[in-house]
C-alpha cells in the first residue's frame, strides 16, 4: 500500500509542471480574447440594468445603498472567477495550441479587437438602434456579409446557446427573487409557476436575439475581408474551435446564472425590507 501511495504520489508531483504550462496557456488564451474587457462591458450594463430595476421595482429603496448591493453583485473578480470556473473544465481535454495559434495571429487579435469594440458600442442604445437600422438597409454588395454572418451563427448554434442562457438566468433570478419573498408571503408561488413564466417568453427572446445578434455580428465584422471572416468561421468549426464556442458559453452561462439569482434575493431583501 506504501509503495503504490508513493507512486501515486510521485504521479501527481510529476505532473505540475505540465499542469502549470497548461494553465499559463489558459491564462494567454483569456487575455488574448480580451474576457477582462468583455466583463468591464458587462459589469457597466449591469448597473444600468440595477438602476431599471429599482425603477421598476423599488419604489422606496435607497439609491446609494442599492447601487453597493449591485456593485457588489457585479464585481469584476468574482465575475472572472466564475466565468473561468466553466471555461477552464470546459477545455480540460482540449489542444489548446489551435486556439493560441489563431489567438495570438494578427487575423485572431483584429476579429477581437472588432468583437470588443463592437461590443462596447452596443451599451449606448442610440448606437444599437442605429447597428438594427443598418441590418434592415443592407445593400446587395453587402449580402455576402450578411451570408457569412449566418453561417457562423448557424454553424456556433449561437441563437440556441442564447436563448437558453438568456432563459436560464432569467429563471434564477425569478427562483432568487421569489425564494426571497415566499419566506415572508402568506401565497407562495411555486417552482413550476416559475417556471412557465419563463418559458412563456421564449417565442419573444428567440426574436431579441436573432435580431440583436446578427445586427451586433453584422457591425463588429463590417470592416473584415472576406477571406478573414471565411478563416474564422472555419476556425470554428473546427474541433477545438466547436469546444471553445462550449467553453465560453459554459463559463459566461455560470456567471450570468449566478449574478441573476443573486439580483433576485437582493430585489426580495429590499421588497421586504420597504414600508407597507
Amino acid at each position: 500500500m506504501r509503495r503504490a501511495f508513493a507512486a501515486f504520489l510521485f504521479v501527481i508531483l510529476g505532473a505540475g509542471p505540465a499542469l502549470a504550462d497548461r494553465q499559463a496557456d489558459l491564462d494567454e488564451l483569456v487575455s488574448l480574447m480580451q474576457f477582462s474587457e468583455l466583463i468591464e462591458i458587462i459589469r457597466h450594463e449591469g448597473q444600468e440594468y440595477g438602476t431599471t430595476i429599482a425603477e421598476d421595482l423599488l419604489t422606496e429603496v435607497d439609491a446609494e445603498n442599492w447601487k453597493t448591493t449591485v456593485a457588489g453583485i457585479y464585481d469584476p473578480n468574482l465575475m472572472m472567477q466564475q466565468v473561468r470556473q466553466g471555461f477552464d473544465a470546459e477545455l480540460s481535454q482540449t489542444d489548446l495550441a489551435p486556439l493560441l495559434r489563431y489567438y495570438r495571429s494578427d487575423a485572431g487579435r483584429e476579429v477581437v479587437r472588432l468583437e470588443i469594440t463592437a461590443r462596447r458600442a452596443f451599451s449606448d442604445p442610440d448606437v444599437e438602434r442605429a447597428a438594427r437600422q443598418l441590418l434592415e438597409d443592407l445593400s446587395s454588395e453587402q449580402a455576402d456579409l450578411l451570408e457569412l454572418v449566418h453561417i457562423l451563427i448557424k454553424d456556433s448554434d449561437l441563437i440556441e446557446h442564447n436563448v437558453t442562457g438568456t432563459l436560464n438566468s432569467n429563471l434564477m433570478f425569478f427562483t432568487g427573487l421569489y425564494g426571497g419573498l415566499n419566506q415572508q408571503a402568506d401565497t407562495k408561488v411555486s417552482e413550476a409557476e416559475i417556471l412557465a413564466d419563463v418559458w412563456a417568453q421564449e417565442e419573444e427572446t428567440r426574436a431579441e436575439t436573432v435580431s440583436w445578434l446578427t445586427a451586433y455580428m453584422v457591425m463588429a465584422y463590417q470592416p473584415l475581408p472576406r477571406d478573414q471572416l471565411e478563416a474564422y468561421a472555419a476556425f470554428f468549426r473546427s474541433p477545438e474551435g466547436r469546444d471553445l464556442n462550449r467553453a465560453i458559453f459554459a463559463g459566461f452561462d455560470r456567471m450570468f446564472e449566478q449574478i441573476s439569482y443573486k439580483l433576485g434575493r437582493a430585489v426580495a431583501a429590499h421588497m421586504s425590507s420597504e414600508p407597507l
